[in-house]
């Protein structure tokens, strides 16, 4: 009888209609029990099992539901009990809030470190690759560009490598680079974190390798002062490479001195400029009835002082002064008054040096007229100062200028040296009768350092003759004069004096005026 009863007992709690605890499992045992017992067949001789005790009912036990009495058959499956769903209590009403009925803004989407749940799986930041900034020579400040990262961290560290080695305590968002760190490539690390965030570690590329900065300049500042000591204190030079490690140096470069005909590059510089804003046309006349075009050839390529004159005239002197002191070049001025030149001016190496500067790099003018500027002065004739300082096949456009004073002569030149590792501007301003030779000894002290050629590192030498006859040309008596001979096509030309567009030359042994029409140089 008792194997009976736990048979029924147990199936029904298989069957899932009795839950497995509760005063209605003892209750429902017994009810099974008592139709077991009158439906079995009772030995006579066995004494009558005792009644099952009731369970004791807990009073604070919620009372369950009466548990049905059939039991599903076997080929039904057992139908779970269903859990009623639990009532939703509405939340109280924010007297805060600004939306009708009570409902609560929205949180914004960049959560903060405090309303990120606890337990909640930590995201990923959003961050692009950090970028690294400045000119990577010793001496110069570099810095790394974290970019925009979404959400912002809460602290952000950095880390600087040379050649892949983590550099000691440089944990900074810049970097001063040291001169042991010349030759070598520098990357950083930047690390973010937040609350509630993983925290992300970006890399940039490596740098281009570090050059010779501040040091390697020192030691060409040592060069040049002793280059001067053997030519006297009587030049002042600026130096300035545009590409590269752009290594600068002044000696004196700061000091006013008379630049003679370097000037007419201020003088250029604003006629141009003058055509690029539409003030100006290259087929102006000017005063002499020479054009623009014709009278910026002659300014240039043979250093003509007629049409300095005829320019400055047409530009004005107070307005070109004007227009160099707002642009920058303090120590440049043309006065009123006038010296052998034609009026007295004043300018500087750091001035001259910082114009060409300007214009190589496209600062100044278009493209047409920058091109066109720095092509004339790469034909011009007076090529025995900074061009003949260079080995030959290096490309140079310069503008030189001399000029006789009652301290003694004055030499100069300023230009554009196109070299194999580095492009520079070179200024040199000699006075109290400065040579041509200190200017090319100078010009070659500077070309080897910066090219890191040997001192035994031959330089070219010009011929006077710069020029050749274009066609079959005449020679004049004077400008527009009568025909003192022809010249042949080809001819070479050696030139010495101009009035705008006509040449004071020798060829053939014979003296006199040619067009310029009819003339070109020998390496434009």
């Amino acid at each position: 009888m008792r194997a009976a009863i736990a048979a029924v007992a147990a199936a029904v709690i298989l069957s899932g209609l009795v839950p497995m605890d509760g005063p209605a499992v003892a209750s429902g045992v017994s009810a099974l029990s008592a139709d077991v017992r009158s439906a079995g067949t009772v030995d006579p001789t066995e004494a009558p099992e005792p009644t099952d005790p009731a369970v004791p009912t807990d009073p604070q036990a919620p009372t369950d539901p009466a548990v049905p009495t059939e039991t599903p058959g076997p080929s039904e499956p057992p139908r779970p009990e269903e859990t009623p769903e639990p009532s939703v209590t509405p939340a109280p009403e924010d007297p805060s809030s600004p939306v009708p009925g009570g409902e609560k803004p929205s949180e914004p989407s960049d959560v903060g470190p405090a309303q990120v749940p606890p337990g909640t799986q930590a995201v990923e930041f959003q961050a692009p690759k950090p970028v690294l900034q400045g000119t990577f020579r010793d001496g110069s400040t570099v810095q790394v560009s974290a970019g925009y990262w979404t959400p912002t961290p809460t602290t952000v560290s950095f880390q600087w490598f040379a050649d892949g080695k983590a550099i000691a305590k440089a944990t900074s968002r810049a970097l001063k680079i040291g001169a042991n760190l010349v030759g070598k490539r520098l990357s950083a690390k930047v690390t973010g974190t937040r609350e509630g965030y993983t925290s992300k570690t970006t890399t940039t590329d490596q740098s281009k390798y570090v050059m010779r900065g501040v040091t390697d300049e020192a030691l060409l500042l040592s060069k040049l002062k002793t280059r001067l000591s053997e030519h006297g204190e009587k030049y002042t030079i600026a130096v300035r490479e545009l590409n590269g490690a752009q290594r600068s140096v002044s000696v004196y470069g700061g000091s006013e001195r008379e630049p003679a005909s370097t000037s007419k590059l201020f003088i250029a510089y604003a006629a141009l400029d003058n055509i690029d804003t539409g003030r100006l046309s290259f087929s102006t006349r000017l005063s002499s009835g020479t054009s623009v075009r014709d009278c910026l050839r002659a300014l240039i390529e043979v250093s003509d002082n007629y049409c300095a004159r005829d320019l400055l005239a047409h530009i004005g002197r107070t307005k070109l002064n004007t227009k160099l002191a707002n642009e920058g070049y303090p120590g440049t001025e043309f006065r009123s008054s006038t010296n052998s030149s034609g009026w007295n001016k004043t300018s500087t190496a750091n001035d001259l040096a910082l114009l060409l500067s300007r214009l190589e790099r496209g600062q100044l003018l278009s493209r047409a007229n920058t091109s066109y500027l720095t092509g004339l002065m790469k034909q011009q004739v007076w090529r025995t100062r900074l061009a003949s300082g260079l080995p030959a096949g290096v490309d140079s456009a310069s503008k030189p200028g001399e000029l006789w004073l009652s301290s003694g002569m004055v030499q100069l030149d300023v230009g554009i040296v196109y070299g194999p590792k580095s492009t520079y501007v070179l200024t040199v301003m000699g006075q109290r009768n400065a040579t041509k030779t200190a200017i090319k000894e100078i010009s070659k002290t500077v070309f080897l350092h910066l090219q890191g050629y040997p001192s035994s590192t031959p330089t070219v030498t010009y011929p006077a003759a710069q020029m050749k006859t274009s066609s079959r040309t005449a020679i004049k008596s004077s400008p527009g004069g009568t025909t003192t001979a022809m010249i042949a096509a080809g001819a070479k030309v050696e030139v010495i004096n101009s009035q705008r567009a006509w040449y004071y030359v020798k060829v053939n042994g014979r003296t006199g005026w040619i067009p310029f029409t009819n003339l070109r140089s020998r390496w434009g």
